[in-house]
């Protein structure tokens, strides 16, 4: 009976009492099991309480990656943004060499100037064998692509784009240059192109034959003889140098200045010389005053042109 342990249910309303009889080796079984179990449910709610937290913490890491990327994809699209307005800049920069060449061409024709070939890229007439492209962005942009393909896309035809402009305006620079010494060349070739009248007057004689007032035959006048009261200012046709201010035989006092290009002018029979020889004259430059000096018949200046030491008619070159 050692063994054995019983329990006795006593009642509050006057029902018969109960006795449960079991032995101690139950009891211990029991408890161990009750032990066990409630073992489990520490270990199985502690488990549970951490795999909550891991859980917890991978989700705040993916709102914290959701987030980032969105960040991202807005930088993304940002960034595209600033490609797109970059990539028209760039066409802006293009229709601005377009124009400039334009220009430029237009310039060349109303100089009579003809370009010289220093490796150019293409005919301005097709821009887009110029520049290798078409248009200020690529033509294959479009919303449905992937940014980051489209934005190296981008990045990948704005490079060709700059290039190819660096290269064209390295081009325009030194095509503008080349006309602008041509310009200038061609000024310095106008004003020393004898082209005014050089005294105020009336023809008196014309250049080609005639009948010598002196000898009465026919003879080759050289130049043209304009009437002109004595004192009357001699203005030089074209810049120069005067190469000769003297007295020469049958032309009286007379001054012969060197234009250069081949041209030569004189001017006889002046009643004062004021340039001396060595002198530099621009077109326009009072150099002489008319008079009757030499072989002459009356208050007139005698006006030659030479073109590499060939008499030539001064009619064509009276520009005024």
């Amino acid at each position: 009976m050692r063994d054995k342990i019983s329990f006795l249910v006593l009642t509050h309303q006057g029902s018969p009492s109960r006795q449960f009889v079991t032995s101690k080796q139950t009891i211990k079984t029991l408890s161990l099991t009750i032990a066990v179990m409630v073992l489990a449910a520490v270990v199985a709610v502690g488990y549970l309480l951490y795999d909550y937290r891991k859980l917890h913490i991978a989700v705040s890491e993916m709102d914290l990656l959701e987030e980032l990327v969105v960040t991202q994809q807005e930088e993304i699209v940002d960034q595209r943004e600033e490609i797109i307005k970059f990539a028209q800049q760039i066409g802006s920069l293009k229709e601005d060499l377009y124009a400039l060449k334009e220009y430029e061409e237009r310039v060349r024709k109303l100089a009579g100037i003809k370009e010289k070939p220093i490796g150019k890229v293409e005919s301005t007439k097709d821009k887009e064998s110029e520049f290798g492209v078409g248009g200020p962005l690529p033509d294959d942009v479009q919303p449905d692509l992937e940014l980051k393909k489209m934005q190296g896309q981008l990045i990948s035809n704005m490079h060709q784009q700059v290039a190819l402009i660096k290269l064209r305006a390295d081009q325009q620079n030194d095509e503008m240059s080349e006309l602008l010494n041509r310009l200038m060349e061609k000024q310095k070739r106008l004003a020393c192109t004898p082209s005014i009248w050089p005294v105020k007057g009336r023809t008196t004689s014309r250049f080609g034959y005639r009948i010598s007032e002196f000898t009465k035959k026919k003879e080759f006048h050289k130049g043209y003889d304009i009437g002109a009261p004595k004192g009357t200012k001699i203005l030089a046709a074209a810049d120069g140098v005067v190469k000769f201010s003297g007295r020469e035989g049958s032309f009286g006092k007379m001054i012969i200045i060197d234009h250069g290009y081949g041209y030569k002018t004189r001017y006889a029979h002046a009643s004062k010389l004021i340039k001396k020889r060595g002198a530099q004259v621009k077109k326009g430059d009072v150099i002489a005053l008319v008079g009757n000096s030499g072989r002459s018949t009356g208050s007139h200046l005698h006006y030659e042109v030479l073109k590499k030491g060939v008499p030539v008619n001064p009619k064509k070159y009276f520009l005024n």
